[in-house]
C-alpha cells in the first residue's frame, strides 16, 4: 500500500518543529518497512546454535532462517498483501516455538520487532528534535458539577449511583423493546446470558460482577475499595473518543482523566458530556492538552486564561486537543510532569484506518515507553482483538470441536463443509488461534502485533499491564462499511455463539475488567509467555466458533444484507434458558409481583 503522509498533517497552528516530527513511513510503500519489522522479530532465534546435535534449537533456527530470508526477498513485497495471513501465521508459530524453548527468547523476539519499528519511524534527526520538545502543551482542566443541595430528581441518572455508570440498553423478551439496564441484578443477568451463550468467558463475567460489588459499596461516600483506588490514579486515554474506551464510565465514577485526541466534533462532544454531569458527591476531573507554539508571535498565542473550568466556551473548545502522530514528543513530556503525586494508567486506544493505524500505534508506543522510563509505577492498558492471532483456553478449543460434530451441525451447513466453504479454525500452535479477518489487511495485523509485543516486554520489565480480549462491536467506524455491517449481522444470525456487541455494552464490560485488573492485581497463571493475557476474555464467541472467521465471511455477508440491523444481541440471548433479562429487571431486580428473584452468574 502507498501511504499519503500529507493526508493527515498537523493542524495549521502547529509549529514547523511539530510538522517535522510527523511520523511517516520511510518510503512511499508501506510493505517493505512492515516486512523489515516482521523479519527483525525473528532475528533473536537466528542467534541459536546451528550444531547438528543441538536438536530442537537447531531445527527451529533452520526453519526461521528460511522464513526470514523470504520476508526480505525482493519478490515478497509484490504479493505479501494478498498472502499476508500465511506469513503472519508462520511468524507467530516461530515466536511460540521460541517461547517453548525459553520465555526470555520469546521476549527478545518481541523487543527486536519493537526496536526495528522505532528505528523505522523515528529517525536520528527526529529523536534529536524530540529532546528539545520543551513545554509546548498547556493544561486545560474541566470538572463536572457538584451541588450538595441537589435532590435525587435533579441529579444526572448515572452520577450518584456508581453501579448505574456501567448500565446499557438491552432487549426485553423477544428483543422488540429495549430498556436501560442499570441495576446490579440486571447487569449481572446480562453477563450471565453472555457467558452461558459463549460470547464471553465465565471468569470475565465473575470479575465484572466483583467490580459491580465494589461500586455498590460506594453509595454515600468515597470510602470503598473502588473509590480509594480512583482517588490515587490518573487515567491517560490515548484516543479518548474511542467507542470501546472507558472515558464515559470513568467520568461517571468521578475519576481523574487525561483526554488525548485530535480536536473535532468527537472531542467536543466528550467535553460537553462531562460539563453536563451533575452530582451531590462525585466530581470528575478531565485534563485536556492545549498546544501552544512557543515560537509563535504573541498574537497567535491563546488569549484566554489557563486553569480549571466548569464549562468551556467556544474559543477554548476550538483549540484543545493534540495529534498523536505529530505531537507524541510533547505529549510524553507533558504527561511526565502531570499529577506527579498519582499513578498513571495509560490506555492505548487510538485507532486509524489503514497504514495510519501503524503510525498511531508507533506514537502511542513512544509515549508509553518514555513515560514508563520516567514514571516506572505507570500501568499500560491494551485491548486485544480476537480477529488476530491470539491464545485461547482449552475449554474454548474443546467447545469449538464439539460444535463441529455431525450431530450438532445444522443440515444447511453440511454442503458448505463438504465443498470446503466452511473450514475449521486454524490453530497456529497449541491453543494459538488465528482469528484473522482478511478484510482488515496487513497493517492491522502489524499494529496489533506491535501492541502485543509491548505488553510482553513491559510485563517482563516489571510494568503492570492490563491486556484483555475485547469483542467485535458495532462502532460507527465498523458499520460505516456496508459489507462489514452485513457480515456482523450474518455471522451472529448463522454461527453461534458469535455476538456483535453494541459499543456501550462492550465499553461497560471492558472498563469493568480494566478496573478489576488494576485493583485485584491477581497473578495470571500461564505456561507460555504468549498465553500471559489469557484471563478476562470477552471474545464475542470467536474463540468458540466451529469455523474460522475467514471461511464464514462470504455467506454471512450475503445473508446479512437481508437481515434487520439490530442491537446486541438481537433475539438470540434473552431467552429463559440463557438466564436473560425479563421485565422484572426494570424494577430494580423485582418481578411484576414485587418479589426479588435470584441472579446466578455462571
Amino acid at each position: 500500500m502507498t501511504p499519503n503522509p500529507t493526508s493527515d498533517p498537523p493542524p495549521s497552528h502547529r509549529s514547523e518543529q511539530s510538522k517535522a516530527n510527523l511520523i511517516t513511513w520511510p518510503s512511499t510503500r508501506t510493505t517493505p518497512t512492515a516486512l523489515q519489522i516482521w523479519a527483525a522479530s525473528l532475528r533473536p532465534i537466528l542467534d541459536l546454535p546451528l550444531a547438528v546435535d543441538n536438536g530442537k534449537e537447531g531445527s527451529l533456527r533452520v526453519i526461521v532462517q528460511k522464513l526470514h530470508d523470504e520476508l526480505l526477498a525482493d519478490s515478497t513485497a509484490n504479493f505479501f498483501r494478498k498472502n499476508y495471513t500465511e506469513y503472519v501465521r508462520r511468524i507467530y508459530q516461530a515466536h511460540y516455538s521460541a517461547g517453548e524453548l525459553s520465555a526470555e527468547l520469546c521476549v527478545r523476539c518481541a523487543h527486536a520487532g519493537l526496536q526495528e519499528m522505532r528505528s523505522s519511524f523515528f529517525s536520528d534527526k527526529n529523536l534529536s528534535a524530540t529532546k528539545k520538545a520543551g513545554d509546548r502543551i498547556r493544561t486545560v482542566t474541566i470538572q463536572s458539577s457538584v451541588d450538595t443541595s441537589l435532590s435525587d430528581e435533579y441529579l444526572t441518572p448515572l452520577a450518584d449511583n456508581m453501579v448505574a455508570a456501567f448500565g446499557f440498553e438491552v432487549p426485553i423478551n423477544s428483543g422488540q423493546k429495549y430498556t436501560h439496564c442499570d441495576t446490579f441484578v440486571g447487569i449481572s443477568r446480562h453477563l450471565s446470558a453472555l457467558s452461558a451463550y459463549g460470547a464471553m468467558e465465565a471468569d470475565a463475567a465473575l470479575h465484572v460482577k466483583e467490580v459491580l460489588e465494589w461500586a455498590n459499596e460506594s453509595r454515600g461516600g468515597r470510602t470503598s475499595k473502588l473509590c480509594r483506588f480512583l482517588d490515587e490514579v490518573v487515567f491517560v486515554i490515548l484516543g479518548a473518543t474511542s467507542a470501546l474506551g472507558p472515558f464515559a464510565i470513568l467520568s461517571q465514577l468521578g475519576a481523574t482523566i487525561v483526554a488525548i485526541a485530535r480536536n473535532g466534533p468527537k472531542l467536543q462532544s466528550v467535553i460537553e458530556n462531562v460539563q453536563h454531569l451533575k452530582s451531590s458527591n462525585l466530581q470528575c476531573t478531565v485534563h485536556l492538552p492545549l498546544y501552544v507554539d512557543s515560537s509563535a508571535d504573541d498574537s497567535e498565542k491563546p488569549s484566554f486564561p489557563l486553569g480549571r473550568f466548569s464549562t468551556l466556551d467556544g474559543d477554548v473548545l476550538e483549540k484543545v486537543g493534540v495529534d498523536l502522530i505529530s505531537d507524541y514528543a510533547e505529549i510524553a513530556d507533558w504527561l511526565i510532569q502531570l499529577e506527579p503525586s498519582k499513578k498513571l494508567v495509560i490506555c492505548n486506544l487510538a485507532y486509524a484506518d489503514g497504514e495510519a493505524h501503524v503510525r498511531a500505534v508507533a506514537a502511542m508506543d513512544y509515549i508509553s515507553q518514555k513515560v514508563c522510563n520516567r514514571r516506572p509505577d505507570t500501568t499500560l492498558s491494551y485491548l486485544i482483538s480476537p480477529t488476530t492471532i491470539h491464545s485461547v483456553t482449552d475449554a474454548c478449543v474443546s467447545d469449538s470441536e464439539n460444535r463441529r460434530r455431525d450431530i450438532i451441525v445444522p443440515l444447511w451447513q453440511q454442503p458448505f463443509i463438504w465443498a470446503g466453504g466452511l473450514r475449521p479454525p486454524v490453530y497456529v500452535a497449541k491453543n494459538l488461534l488465528d482469528g484473522t479477518v482478511n478484510l482488515q489487511g496487513p497493517n492491522y495485523s502489524l499494529a496489533k502485533a506491535l501492541q502485543g509485543w509491548r505488553a510482553i516486554v513491559a510485563s517482563r520489565d516489571g510494568i503492570d499491564v492490563s491486556a484483555n480480549i475485547a469483542p467485535a462491536a458495532r462502532t460507527k467506524s465498523v458499520i460505516s462499511r456496508a459489507e462489514t455491517a452485513a457480515a456482523l449481522e450474518g455471522i451472529q444470525a448463522l454461527f453461534p455463539p458469535f455476538v456483535a456487541f453494541d459499543p456501550k455494552v462492550a465499553s461497560s464490560i471492558m472498563s469493568a475488567l480494566l478496573l478489576w485488573d488494576l485493583i485485584a492485581k491477581k497473578g495470571k497463571n500461564h505456561k507460555h509467555v504468549m498465553e500471559k493475557f489469557v484471563l478476562n476474555r470477552v471474545h464475542g464467541g470467536i474463540d468458540r466458533m466451529p469455523y474460522s472467521m475467514d471461511s464464514v465471511g462470504f455467506i454471512s455477508t450475503l445473508t446479512g444484507f437481508f437481515l434487520k440491523k439490530g442491537k446486541c444481541p438481537e433475539g438470540v440471548l434473552f431467552h429463559k434458558k440463557y438466564g436473560g433479562l425479563t421485565k422484572g429487571d426494570q424494577n430494580g431486580g423485582k418481578n411484576e409481583d414485587g418479589r426479588n428473584f435470584l441472579c446466578n452468574l455462571v
